[in-house]
């Protein structure tokens, strides 16, 4: 009865996402304590031998000790003392589908629907001006859908994606023509999406997790590149009919970054990231070995020495803001796991075009680490690092893809 409730909850999580951070975080919480038991219960320690695990616990061990030594222990450890759910979060996944594997189809329909779901009433709010909800849109040119003032749509359906693409791909019957045209409109309705959701950011997310995709994973390779050619078709005269879309991604993009003006003056993405990212390169300056701990951003960038002209609970940059908050140290933890993905997927890429080897069984972990990639890009801005709604993004395909390693580990 328990595994019944516990799946249920697990299938529910893309909504719990769309329903905000009380009810995402919930069910993190709930789930993070089952792993934790199962951990124990199976004692499958073969499990913590794995390179990831060991790096998150040291990590988890580091930012501990750097919160109990910064300027507000109990501040910073709020979130540094419960990060470890995210670990047990992500193995509560692992032993869900190894309890019972039809729950990944079930949790590919839940996805699927939330994912559609939203879209539309995305589209709803983009011609009314309200969603079904009769909630009105926050920015003449940025949908928002059930997110509200929350502008984070294109983030909530860019990370997803290369998610429920795959899933659709796996468990679909792609010999069929009906299927595989559901399959193209579904990427192009979700990359619709993200343009009207006015996200810059999300749309280099789609643009780049469409192109490893396409590069990497031969199942989804026809779909996307379909899929684009309608795109860029529609594009064209979304940009022709709508000239607020060619302002927002454009002509915004480049009067914020100045490089019309002057390129020695040139801003990295608006005046007002620079700033914080000035004020983090500040704080890090002041103590680069350490940081400062955890969530200490928001409290230091108030301080005449660390404020450029610009406050925020966090400097929107992963290494920025870990550098200011946990030093070098505590970033290379970071910098090891965006180099574990990016080796693994270097070497797919080397495989399958140098070597001729073509892994077809490897599509869904091949798709993982672009979700992660994605998460923990460097060159663009970001979300606050140690915040609960966001890592619910960083750790669900990170459980999906110890289901996928420890069964090959296994064999």
């Amino acid at each position: 009865m328990l595994n019944i409730i516990l799946s249920f909850l697990f299938i529910l999580f893309p909504l719990s996402l769309v329903g905000g951070v009380f009810f995402s975080n919930s069910i993190i919480s709930i789930l993070a304590l089952y792993g934790l038991y199962q951990s124990l219960k199976k004692k499958n320690w073969f499990i913590y031998k794995d390179i990831i695990i060991k790096f998150f616990i040291f990590f988890y061990i580091y930012i501990l000790l750097r919160s109990l030594y910064s300027i507000d222990p109990f501040f910073s450890l709020e979130s540094s003392l419960t990060y470890i759910r995210y670990l047990f979060f992500a193995l509560a996944v692992f032993f869900l589908i190894q309890e019972n594997k039809k729950i990944l189809k079930y949790f590919s329909i839940s996805l699927s629907i939330v994912l559609l779901l939203v879209c539309l009433d995305s589209f709803y709010q983009y011609f009314f001006g309200v969603n079904i909800l009769g909630w009105p849109q926050q920015d003449p040119v940025r949908v928002s859908s059930f997110f509200g003032k929350e502008l984070v749509l294109g983030s909530f359906v860019s990370r997803l994606m290369p998610l429920s693409i795959i899933f659709l791909v796996i468990f679909l019957d792609t010999k069929k023509i009906l299927n595989k045209f559901l399959i193209v409109l579904f990427i192009i309705i979700l990359a619709t999406t993200v343009f009207i959701s006015g996200e810059r950011t999300a749309l280099f997310y789609f643009i780049l997790s469409t192109v490893i995709s396409i590069i990497l994973v031969a199942k989804v390779r026809i779909f996307y590149l379909s899929s684009i050619i309608i795109l860029i078709s529609f594009a064209i005269i979304a940009f022709t009919i709508n000239p607020n879309f060619k302002s927002r991604m454009i002509n915004e993009t480049i009067n914020q970054m100045n490089i019309s003006s002057n390129l020695q003056n040139v801003k990295v993405f608006s005046e007002h990231h620079e700033r914080l990212y000035s004020s983090a390169i500040k704080m890090f300056q002041y103590n680069p070995f350490f940081g400062h701990g955890p969530k200490t951003f928001r409290i230091l960038c108030k301080e005449p020495e660390f404020n450029p002209g610009a406050c925020s609970t966090h400097p929107h940059n992963t290494y920025l803001q870990s550098l200011a908050e946990i030093g070098i140290f505590g970033t290379f933890f970071i910098i090891l796991f965006l180099l574990y993905i990016s080796v693994n997927l270097i070497k797919k890429l080397i495989n399958t075009y140098f070597f001729r080897k073509v892994e077809i069984n490897d599509s869904l972990k091949i798709t993982l680490l672009i979700c992660m990639l994605i998460s923990i890009w460097p060159l663009s801005p970001s979300a606050n690092f140690f915040a609960s709604w966001i890592n619910g993004f960083y750790y669900l395909p990170l459980g999906f893809y110890f289901y996928e390693k420890f069964q090959n580990d296994n064999k």
